[in-house]
C-alpha cells in the first residue's frame, strides 16, 4: 500500500470548550502555538462556545499564527447536534491531527475525526478528578462513553504523572497508550527585569505596604480549597508578629460563601478576593508566598506563574502539586490532613526573608527549563510525527475525503497500540 507523506505544514486543530476563559487550556495553546515555526505546524483551535462579553479571542490566537472557529454549540453538554457540522469542517478542512482539550472536545472529537477521517487524535487529560472518579449518574455515563471509543484515540497525554496514574486506573488505558506532556506557561512575563510596581499594585488592591501577603490563585469552587488558605490566615496572625494578608483571584460559584467565611472569622480586612484578575504577573509581582492547598491538581497554571515569578509556594501533595514544587528547594510540599505542618511551614516563609528568596530564586530557575512553552512546542510536534509516521507504517492512514463526499469516510482500524481492555 503507499502511504501519504506529509509535503506541508502540519496541520492541527486544537477543539476546546471555550477560547479565554479563565481555566480554559487557551493559554498553554497559544504558549504551544507562539512557538511552531508556522512552515511546520499550521495550528488551529476550535471552540464550541464564543468567549465571554469583550474578549477577542481571533485577534489575540491570529497574533501567534493560529487560526480561529466558533461552532456555536448549544449549552447543553449533550447537544450531539455539533457533531455533524464538526465533521462537515473537518472534512473541508483536513487536518493532520485532531488535538482535544478537556471532556466534552474529548467525546466529540474523536467521533467527528473518525468520521472525518482524520489521521490522528489526541486527548488531552489536565486533571485527576471530575469525571474520572465522581459517583454522579452523569460521569459514570461519561466514563462509560469514554470507554467504549478508547480505540477512536491515536494517544492520550496527561499534563502530569498524577493525572497519567489516574487515568490508567481510573479509565484502564493501557500504559503505552498514555503519556505525560508537562505543561507549560508563557515565561515572557516574567523574564528580564520585572517593573517595580508593588506598591502601587498593592495600594490598588488595599494591601498593606508592610504585610507579608500571600496569593491563591485558581477557580472559586470548592475543589482548590481556598477556604483553607482564609483559615490558616487567622491561625498565621495568632502565630506571627508580622500583619499578614491573603489575595484570592479567581471567579466561580464559591464566592459569596468565601466572602462569608472571612467575615465569620472577623478577616474581612486580612482576606480580599479580587474576582478574575487580566494581569496575574502584575499580582504576583506584589505578593511574598503563592499558595495553593487544592484537594486535585493536574498541574497548576498558578505555581507555574509563581514560580516564574520567582516566589516560593506552599501547596498540598495532591495531585500534580509535587511535580511541580520541589518539597524544601522550591517551596514546601504538605498534606492537608497535617494543617499544623502547613502552617510551620508558612511561618517559616513569614519570618525568614532569605528562606523566601532563597526558595523563590530556586523556583524560578527551574519553571524556565521545565515549564518552557519551547520545549512543550518541541516534545507536542514529536508526538504528532511520531503519530503520523506509525499510521503510515500500519498502513492505516485514510485519505481525508473530500468536502462534497457524503455519509461517513471509511478509516483504517485503530493501530494496535491503542487497542484497550475495557
Amino acid at each position: 500500500m503507499t502511504t501519504q507523506v506529509v509535503n506541508h505544514p502540519l496541520k492541527v486543530v486544537h477543539l476546546t470548550i471555550m477560547a479565554l476563559s479563565q481555566h480554559s487550556p487557551t493559554s498553554a495553546i497559544v504558549a504551544q502555538v507562539r512557538q511552531h515555526d508556522p512552515a511546520s505546524v499550521a495550528s488551529d483551535l476550535w471552540a464550541f462556545y464564543p468567549p465571554l462579553p469583550g474578549r477577542n479571542a481571533e485577534a489575540m490566537l491570529r497574533s501567534v499564527n493560529c487560526g480561529y472557529r466558533e461552532l456555536s454549540q448549544k449549552r447543553d453538554p449533550l447537544d450531539s447536534r455539533v457533531l455533524l457540522p464538526l465533521v462537515r469542517q473537518l472534512r473541508a478542512y483536513r487536518p493532520d491531527v485532531m488535538h482535544c482539550h478537556f471532556v466534552r472536545a474529548n467525546i466529540y472529537g474523536r467521533l467527528a475525526a473518525k468520521l472525518a477521517g482524520v489521521p490522528v487524535v489526541i486527548n488531552t487529560l489536565r486533571g485527576v478528578d471530575d469525571y474520572l472518579v465522581e459517583p454522579a449518574l452523569s460521569s459514570r455515563a461519561v466514563r462509560f462513553v469514554e470507554r467504549l471509543t478508547l480505540p477512536l484515540v491515536s494517544r492520550y497525554v496527561t499534563v502530569s504523572e498524577a493525572v497519567r496514574r489516574n487515568a490508567i486506573a481510573t479509565l484502564r488505558i493501557r500504559p503505552e497508550q498514555i503519556v505525560t506532556v508537562m505543561n507549560a506557561v508563557d515565561l515572557g512575563p516574567f523574564a528580564g527585569p520585572q517593573p517595580q510596581d508593588r506598591a502601587q499594585t498593592r495600594r490598588a488592591m488595599d494591601l498593606d505596604e508592610d504585610a507579608i501577603v500571600l496569593a491563591s490563585i485558581g477557580e472559586l469552587r470548592p475543589l482548590k480549597n481556598h477556604q483553607l488558605a482564609i483559615r490558616l490566615i487567622g491561625e498565621l496572625q495568632r502565630r506571627v508578629k508580622q500583619p499578614v494578608q491573603l489575595v484570592i483571584a479567581g471567579e466561580g460559584d464559591d464566592r459569596d460563601a468565601l466572602i462569608a467565611l472571612a467575615a465569620e472569622l472577623g478577616l474581612q480586612r486580612s482576606v480580599r478576593i479580587t474576582g478574575l484578575l487580566k494581569d496575574i504577573p502584575r499580582l504576583l509581582r506584589a505578593v511574598d508566598v503563592s499558595v495553593l492547598f487544592s484537594l486535585s491538581e493536574g498541574l497548576p497554571r498558578a505555581i507555574m506563574e509563581s514560580m516564574a515569578c520567582g516566589l516560593p509556594c506552599v501547596v498540598s501533595d495532591n495531585g500534580g502539586n509535587p511535580e511541580a514544587v520541589i518539597d524544601g528547594e522550591t517551596g514546601f510540599v504538605r498534606p492537608l490532613a497535617a494543617p499544623n505542618d502547613i502552617v510551620h511551614a508558612l511561618q517559616q516563609l513569614i519570618e525568614q526573608p532569605a528562606l523566601r528568596r532563597k526558595l523563590g530564586d530556586s523556583g524560578r530557575a527551574v519553571a524556565f527549563t521545565r515549564f518552557s512553552p519551547a520545549r512543550l512546542a518541541t516534545e507536542y510536534e514529536a508526538l504528532y510525527r511520531a503519530l503520523l509516521r506509525e499510521r503510515d507504517h500500519l498502513g492505516e492512514r485514510p485519505t481525508p475525503p473530500s468536502p462534497a463526499a457524503s455519509g461517513a469516510s471509511q478509516v483504517g482500524a485503530a493501530p494496535k497500540s491503542s487497542s484497550v481492555h475495557a
